[in-house]
């Protein structure tokens, strides 16, 4: 994995649930809006990085540099920092500015509901998943003799009787089962999940874990019954609310969305009165029916939001709405709606400009790539984040080369190479593909001064790793005789 990885995951999917990122060097990439529920930073860079609005419950940060992060409105609660530098600068400018839900953030990690209610965002769907910090494996040390050296010679005996291993504990069980949910191995952590379950019945830190499982392996049916386990023990509002939510998306992916939607009104009805709650389940109802595919029934919660939200609230309701037209393929209305959050909302700096960001993208999409340089390129000026702005044109750029549209993608590589000229990172990330592109088109000699150029800028240990792998590649090509014609 490599910082391109990670770019490119966030300009598509924007969720880095559960992530393992080792030894990378993140500085300056903008995280915000993304999922990123239960990540794991290891020995990372991420001086200047911007997780404004992320969802960060049960990540783990440690021994990252973290001078000048922005945390801002980030929901870090259930977080954990350890032999992080700059942390303390970072957190306490987040509690003077205000937004971010910090509660019990440093403390280890626990289990929690599948859902973030954060409304402030307005980023893509959050949907928040239990993590537990993995327990180190079991070992077994062997008898040592007690002089410490060999023993003498005695005569043969029979050979001791094995000692049972003893079975292990629920806890132990469980925490393996986290342990490999939290890397990603859904399949291996299921049946340890399953035996937490019978080993401690009603254990809510199995139950939810075991839930997410399931659903990640769609079995959303399986899911609901455990999730309704949780449910008959009448939880607090902390727990109700989320697995409440998460209870309707069984329904959704069962493709039963009549249910989900009565999940959603008796939550409104039950927290009747709690402005933050209902907006929150608006908008994760929203988010449900967009994700799932109903891009009219998102609409339609999304113009309930707009009814019931302030002027700082609007401009995020609206880029979202036009997102949903990017996917229905309107992009005429998906313009319309992002020049309103440019044109009457220029103090919700962030939103207007990544509005400006997806104007400039929909520009390159039809082939007006000179308009929309000169928009990014002011968007840039003012303030626009480099990373944002890059991961909006490489998702173009990735979309014409699974199209088979080689020469536009060539020609948006020169765009980004003049757009991106004083943005190492970046650069070196372009530099790359121009290799690949000429490596693939049997043009050594080019392909080996854009991976030169590359090794040149790139600061990722990942990265820089295939840049050598390829020019050896080169070389053993170049170093192998032409056979010729007889």
């Amino acid at each position: 994995m490599n910082r391109q990885d990670i770019e490119q995951e966030i300009a598509g999917s924007r969720a880095l649930k559960r992530w393992e990122m080792h030894d990378l060097n993140l500085a300056g990439l903008d995280f915000s809006g993304v999922d990123a529920t239960g990540a794991r930073f290891v020995n990372c860079v991420l001086k200047g990085s911007h997780f404004k609005g992320t969802v960060l419950t049960e990540a783990e940060f440690v021994g990252c540099a973290l001078d000048g992060t922005d945390f801002s409105s980030a929901n870090l609660a259930q977080s954990s920092f350890s032999g992080c530098t700059g942390v303390d600068d970072a957190l306490s400018r987040v509690l003077i500015d205000g937004g971010a839900k910090i509660d019990s953030a440093t403390a280890p990690p626990v289990t929690r509901s599948m859902r973030s209610m954060g409304f402030a965002a307005l980023a893509a769907v959050v949907i928040v998943a239990a993590v537990l910090f993995a327990r180190s494996g079991r070992e077994d040390a062997g008898d040592l003799h007690p002089g410490g050296g060999v023993p003498a010679p005695t005569a043969p005996t029979a050979a001791p009787e094995p000692t049972p291993t003893p079975p292990l504990s629920a806890s132990e069980v469980l925490d393996h089962g986290l342990s490999l949910l939290h890397q990603g191995q859904t399949d291996e952590a299921l049946p340890f999940l399953a035996e937490a379950v019978q080993k401690s019945p009603g254990n809510r830190k199995a139950l939810l874990p075991l839930a997410e499982a399931l659903m990640k392996l769609d079995r959303p049916l399986d899911a609901r019954r455990h999730l309704e386990a949780v449910l008959s023990q009448n939880p607090a509002q902390d727990v109700d609310v989320p697995v409440r939510q998460d209870l309707a998306e069984t329904y959704q992916r069962a493709d039963d969305p009549a249910s989900a939607d009565k999940v959603y009104e008796g939550l409104a009805a039950k927290y009747a009165g709690n402005d933050e709650i209902i907006r929150g389940l608006i908008l994760n109802h929203a988010n449900l029916r967009w994700k799932t595919g109903d891009y009219k029934g998102a609409l339609a919660k999304f113009r309930e939001l707009e009814k019931i939200s302030d002027r700082e609230q609007l401009p995020g309701v609206y880029l979202l709405m036009g997102l949903v037209h990017l996917d229905m393929d309107e992009p005429a209305k998906a313009r319309q709606l992002f020049q309103t959050v440019m044109r009457k909302y220029p103090e919700s700096e962030t939103i207007a400009m990544e509005a400006r960001v997806h104007l400039a993208t929909m520009d390159i999409k039809d082939g007006r790539a000179d308009k929309a340089l000169e928009n990014l390129t002011s968007a840039l000026r003012a303030g626009a984040d480099e990373g944002q702005v890059f991961n909006a044109i490489f998702k173009v750029y990735a979309d014409k080369q699974k199209a088979g549209k080689a020469d536009d993608a060539a020609k948006l590589l020169e765009t980004m190479t003049r757009l991106f000229a004083d943005q190492p990172a970046q650069l070196a990330t372009i530099y790359v593909e121009k290799g690949k592109i000429a490596m693939e088109a049997g043009d050594l000699e080019n392909a080996e001064t854009d991976f030169r150029n590359a090794e040149k800028l790139s600061q990722d240990p990942t990265q820089q790793a295939w840049i050598r792998e390829s020019l050896e590649e080169i070389g053993r090509s170049q170093a192998s005789p032409t056979p010729t014609a007889s």
